[in-house]
């Protein structure tokens, strides 16, 4: 029928020129380009908006003709600007039209068909990912996503589909190639590019980091001198890790890293996670110490050209030269983009941007035997395993931490997943077992939505696999809510969760009752299982929090959105913290990649200079009669952080002593 329809177009275009001596091809091409456009669309998964339709075909209009003569519609022969062509430009005559309209039929035909084919063919290889993508345009519009790129790699057979635009002003076409920032994903990179350098003998994970940094400092003695690097990769060096850093090119990292001096410790190294930023962005400086190279380079040279990644850059020089998304909000009922374009200027916490295409590939080389698609040995298998195997529990959640990948069982079958904020909501994920990898990646503040209900989608039509409402989400660098948790009808004594929490130098959190709920700052939460509570009201509804019990069984920390804040006025951290074992599954992979086998370490922390303990409360009596308790510079910023720091009921804006 293609065959049928293509020669029923050429035999009109040539009765055409035998009948007018005029080309007819041009003019047909306008409608075949934009016939065709339905069928690009269908072909490579796009889904383009009204606009954008209109906006390629008004490009072809007034195309020029093989003739060298501007060809356009227009009424016997003569020409309209309304038409889109320039006065006095030949036409094509309207007594021609039936020879015109038989042709154009013919191509609308064969691009019809074309689609249809496609589509068909589609839903013949398989139907679970076109139901999938059907799900993905709904929530696209249910939450005004612009853009999305989504994809699986299942038994070694990829699909891969872009919706929507890459921005709203200057709409250009998702496509499993266009970038994207892929954010924090870009942690499970410096994970990778780590176990390279271990596996080459430049590393070690057990490794104190001032082997690799001898200045290297934080406001505590001990967790400066005994944070490990599996301390990073873990999000478990202890201190608070929502910090940022000004670009200053190649001295960014470094720079970072002699600003921690001073910062104050929530948690002894090793015993509590929380996502922490930080860790990562110190990793990175790591890597350009042993390397010799910028991040940049490093990341090339270890991860992205092993593995055949051609879109995948961390240089904003870089990014610009491919097609591109920009992040989206929404305010006032419409989506805009957000300017300037938010760019991490940590490469390893979260500066990376990759094609859909790539990221899959990468995650198609998680899930396998640690070769490259060239066959080169990248990674041995046992350092996958160990990236993908339990270092540490989330505790308060369900969940555990791998070395750079969040691990959750879904139904009892692992999953290893990280996902990404920055303008854009972005996930990847892996199902190992089931040989299963997945992305979706969303260019909107919003997407978080989308995603959450694309991935249970995902797990449940592919593979069956079906979240607990009950089960205690992780936060995994993307948000995450429990609109269904099961709250118990009967709710704990709130008197141990009861009071201030501090996290220096960011916000902390009070919890108080009002009215009988129990309150974090402005939101209530209720408890669906001990110490597991989810937000009830606010913009925060359905976001799970964790309070952390200490060795003595008190509560020590609240986790709000994967983030901790330690209890005010806290006896000091001299109670010996165990780090916790391996399994002997990830014991006998260290063992292979050279870790060290001492795997029980006591965390106690030093006290900060001049005080008996973090938050000690200090009364006038003491502070005549006692050195004054020094507040590290780099976190008073305001009176809030510094009656947290040094828990001073008052404290003078720019003093830096209780």
């Amino acid at each position: 029928m293609v065959l049928v329809c293509a020669a029923f177009f050429l035999g009109a275009s040539l009765l055409y020129f035998l009948r007018t001596r005029r080309y007819l091809f041009p003019v047909l091409c306008l409608n075949f380009a934009y016939f065709s456009e339905r069928f690009v669309s269908v072909q490579d998964g796009l889904v383009l908006d009204h606009a954008l339709l209109q906006a390629k075909r008004r490009s072809h209009v007034g195309s020029r003709g093989a003739a060298g003569r501007w060809l356009c519609y227009s009424g016997a022969g003569s020409t309209s600007p309304a038409h889109g062509c320039a006065p006095g430009a030949p036409g094509v005559s309207m007594r021609h039209a039936p020879v015109l309209a038989v042709a154009t039929a013919a191509s609308l035909a064969t691009t019809l068909l074309l689609q249809g084919l496609v589509v068909a063919g589609a839903a013949q290889t398989d139907p679970a990912f076109e139901a999938l993508t059907r799900l993905v345009t709904g929530k696209m519009t249910e939450h005004d996503v612009p853009g999305v790129a989504f994809g699986i790699v299942k038994d070694g057979r990829v699909f891969a589909r872009g919706f929507g635009v890459g921005s709203v002003d200057a709409p250009q076409p998702v496509t499993a190639d266009t970038l994207f920032p892929i954010a924090s994903i870009s942690k499970t990179v410096t994970a990778t590019a780590i176990m390279r350098l271990v596996e080459d003998g430049r590393m070690d994970l057990d490794a104190p980091v001032r082997r690799y940094l001898p200045d290297f400092a934080v406001g505590d003695d001990e967790t400066s001198r005994n944070v490990r690097i599996w301390h990073l990769l873990t999000h478990t060096p202890g201190w608070e890790g929502q910090l940022s850093t000004p670009d200053r090119g190649a001295e960014t990292l470094e720079a970072f890293a002699a600003s921690l001096r001073d910062l104050p410790q929530l948690a002894p190294a090793g015993s509590v996670w929380s996502y922490n930023n930080a860790a990562f962005t110190l990793a990175g400086r790591i890597i350009e110490v042993v390397t010799g190279e910028s991040i940049h380079d490093a990341v090339d040279t270890l991860v992205f050209e092993p593995l055949g990644l051609t879109r995948a850059v961390t240089r904003l020089e870089d990014v610009v030269t491919w097609p591109l998304t920009v992040g989206h909000r929404r305010r006032g009922g419409t989506t805009s983009v957000i300017r300037p374009l938010i760019h991490s200027s940590s490469v390893t916490a979260g500066g990376v941007w990759m094609s859909l295409s790539d990221l899959l590939a990468y995650g198609a080389f998680h899930l396998g035997d640690g070769t490259a698609p060239d066959g080169q040995r990248v990674l041995s298998e046992a350092s996958l395993e160990a990236m993908q195997t339990a270092r540490v529990p989330k505790a308060g959640t369900d969940d555990a931490m791998g070395l750079g990948w969040h691990l959750r069982r879904v139904d009892g079958v692992p999953t290893a997943a990280h996902g990404g904020t920055l303008g854009h909501t972005l996930l990847l994920e892996l199902v190992p077992e089931r040989n299963l990898a997945f992305a979706i990646l969303t260019n909107s503040t919003n997407g978080w939505r989308l995603i959450q209900d694309v991935e249970r989608a995902t797990l449940e039509q592919l593979e069956g696999l079906t979240l607990d409402p009950a089960q205690a989400l992780g936060h995994r660098g993307v948000n995450e809510t429990m609109p269904d948790a099961p709250i118990l009808a009967t709710q704990p004594d709130p008197a141990p969760y009861v009071g201030t929490f501090s996290r220096p130098p960011q916000r902390g959190y009070t919890v108080r009752v009002e009215d009988g709920r129990l309150m974090v700052n402005n939101s209530s939460i209720a408890f669906y299982a001990n110490d597991r509570a989810v937000v009830t009201s606010g913009n925060q509804r359905g976001n799970p929090v964790e309070f952390i019990r200490r060795d003595d069984g008190t509560i020590g920390w609240i986790r709000m959105v994967g983030r901790i804040a330690r209890k005010a006025n806290d006896a000091p951290f001299t109670t010996s913290t165990t780090i916790p074992r391996l399994s002997s599954r990830a014991r006998a992979a260290s063992r292979f990649i050279g870790a060290a086998a001492d795997q029980r370490r006591t965390c106690t922390s030093a006290l900060p200079r001049g005080t008996r303990s973090y938050g000690e409360s200090v009364d006038r009596a003491t502070v005549r009669t006692t050195r004054a308790a020094p507040c590290p510079r780099s976190v008073i910023r305001t009176a809030v952080t510094q009656r947290y720091l040094c828990g001073c009921p008052t404290l003078a804006r720019g003093s830096h002593s209780c």
